[in-house]
């Protein structure tokens, strides 16, 4: 049986593959603000590249290791205004809330008198709903808002209670027109407008 990484290396046959999230981590800091990336990472050269590239782009971090699982990888395709992206996860399905909870007693990330930002994808959230649930709960604070990023369609259609949950604790919430519509179809409404609109409903001060 194939697994999801060898199909990913078949259609991308790069090695390793570049890891993309460090770029935007690595903008903000050049705005002057501090970053800290948490994650799950494999014992592999993936999991190293990375590592090298968090590292160059001044970007901290902490990580969670395993032996028995590779670092997770994507391919995305784009062909004029269409996209599609296959995603193998791997280690990253078993990062854990402890981990948060570790280096918070360690380094004290989550600070009371500091402003900071708890960023989450939807794509964090397949078998991690309890972690993103706990992290929410356990660190997130007016001057510590959520940022939601919805990421895709079928997030919506497949996990609609645990993302419906992360949209009414965020502050901020992102997503494009596909992702909104498949909000609104779970919700029976049609437009744009009504869908932020009941949004907003729940909390006005939210941006959407």
């Amino acid at each position: 049986m194939i697994s999801g990484q060898e199909r990913i290396r078949a259609l991308a046959p790069y090695d390793p593959p570049i890891p993309l999230c460090a770029y935007p981590l690595s903008y903000a800091i050049q705005l002057g603000c501090n970053a800290f990336f948490f994650g799950s990472v494999g014992k592999d050269n993936t999991g190293e590249k990375l590592v090298n590239l968090l590292n160059k782009e001044g970007v901290q971090f902490s990580f969670q290791e395993h032996e028995d699982h590779p670092t997770g990888e994507c391919v995305c395709f784009v062909l004029g205004d269409n996209t599609a992206l296959y995603g193998y996860i791997g280690a990253s399905s078993y990062f854990t809330a402890d981990h948060v909870e570790l280096v918070q007693e360690r380094d004290t990330i989550f600070k009371e008198t500091f402003n900071q930002i708890i960023y989450i994808e939807g794509f964090f959230l397949p078998q991690r709903e309890d972690v993103a649930r706990t992290i929410v709960e356990k660190y997130s604070r007016d001057n510590c808002p959520l940022a939601f990023n919805i990421n895709a369609p079928y997030l919506v259609e497949e996990f609609y209670e645990i993302v419906t949950y992360m949209i009414s604790k965020a502050k901020l919430v992102f997503g494009n027109k596909q992702e909104f519509l498949a909000l609104g179809a779970k919700k029976k409404l049609h437009t744009i407008k009504e869908i932020v609109q009941s949004i907003l409903d729940d909390d006005n001060s939210k941006i959407v």
